[in-house]
């Protein structure tokens, strides 16, 4: 999970979502289940999700992997619809997620928030193994299962490419060919289209910290 900011609202949404949102409350107060129905789903338009897929890079907010090489993708509640129906139609409400972190989700609230919460006070990376510093932290990790077995082989595949990267970097003896490659590195990452983003400048991070300690070592 990285950091996201919201794009402009599509065209549909603000054209309708004030009618939408009273056409929908108005069946829940009459509690017509058929009408309800038809009337919860409007916001599923081409321009909403489109503008979505634009927004995360065609990654789920919440696991990060990459949605649209295997799937459809779908459009997320991030506060559940069931729970707050009057916002199923708010842009600040909507985001993209793949099928199986919004099913886990489903109508559950407490989950961090990509566009809202900072992303490194409730979440952290040991190696390719995320983990909770917080209860909301934790609670996101058990309920999306955010170590499930295949983003654990894929996180874990990825991050043996930056350590590799690392090294390589680390053991160039050509001072600007160094730099280029470092610049490469953290120019595709600051386009935020890779997976897994927060796991590659975790170790980054880690890796730079070590060759300080290291470094200072050595010196005494």
């Amino acid at each position: 999970m990285i950091k996201l900011k919201k794009l402009d609202q599509p065209a549909s949404l603000k054209q309708n979502k004030a009618k939408w949102t009273a056409e929908l409350l108005t069946a829940i107060e009459n509690g017509n289940k058929n009408d309800i129905r038809s009337k919860k789903n409007k916001y599923n338009r081409p321009d909403v999700k489109e503008q979505l897929k634009a927004e995360t890079k065609e990654k789920c907010a919440y696991c990060e992997s990459k949605v649209t090489v295997v799937a459809h993708g779908e459009i997320e509640h991030i506060t559940p619809k069931s729970a707050r129906p009057e916002l199923t139609f708010e842009w600040e409400n909507l985001t993209f997620a793949c099928q199986k972190c919004n099913g886990k989700k489903s109508d559950k609230e407490g989950i961090v928030d990509p566009y809202v919460d900072l992303i490194e006070e409730h979440l952290f990376f040991v190696g390719h193994f995320l983990r909770g510093k917080t209860e909301i932290g934790r609670f996101t990790v058990m309920q999306l299962d955010l170590n499930r077995a295949e983003l654990v082989g894929d996180r874990s595949d990825q991050l043996g490419v930056i350590a590799d990267t690392l090294e390589k970097i680390a053991n160039e003896p050509n001072v600007r060919l160094k730099k280029l490659y470092i610049n490469a590195l953290s120019d595709d990452l600051d386009s935020c289209k890779p997976e897994y983003i927060y796991m590659k400048w975790s170790a980054i991070a880690q890796y730079k910290n070590y060759n300080v300690s290291h470094n200072n070592q050595r010196k005494e």
